[in-house]
């Protein structure tokens, strides 16, 4: 996994986020209402990302 993904764990981490499998398999980010806005969407972006290059990887 590169570098840059492992950061997302340290945002989630951090502000005590969950990530979470959903009933399809795939993950879900849990932020909690003391997480300020840019480092939930920092984190939504960035799992939307590592989503898309995993995806990109299996195929």
């Amino acid at each position: 996994m590169p570098w840059k993904y492992a950061c997302l764990w340290a945002i989630v981490s951090h502000f005590g986020a969950a990530l979470t499998r959903d009933a399809g398999g795939g993950l879900t980010l849990t932020c909690p209402a003391t997480m300020p806005q840019e480092a939930a969407q920092a984190a939504r972006d960035g799992l939307a990302e590592l989503a898309g290059y995993i995806g990109g990887r299996l195929q």
